[in-house]
């Protein structure tokens, strides 16, 4: 198997894979498959960013499709809904933290 990390690579044994995964080493087979990743890794904030706003995209789509019609009422909508039916928003100012509110409220 094989150890890397940067631009370096070792060929280890399995006695030697916990210690290069604590170095923060991927360990992968012979194939180039990965068999464990290294310890201590990070995502690049813009990465991290780019996901997020994937998964709020992602969401609102579920949303649509769910059919509840929340998703497509602006903050006011919202807040007459939610006074509607007794819902406690708290501190929610944000359409996101409304609904969140409201979808917690539904569920309990």
């Amino acid at each position: 198997m094989k150890a890397l990390k940067d631009n370096k690579e070792y060929t280890i044994d399995e006695t030697q894979k916990a210690h290069y995964i604590a170095l923060g080493y991927d360990i992968r087979d012979e194939e180039g498959n990965v068999i464990a990743y290294g310890q201590g890794k990070t995502v690049p904030y813009e990465k991290y960013a780019e996901l997020e706003a994937a998964h709020k995209d992602l969401m609102d789509a579920y949303e649509k499709l769910a059919g509840d019609g929340l998703g497509d009422m602006d903050i006011e909508q919202l807040k007459v809904y939610a006074a509607e039916h007794n819902i406690d928003l708290g501190q929610a100012t944000s359409q996101d933290g409304i609904l969140k509110k409201i979808r917690s409220a539904q569920k309990a």
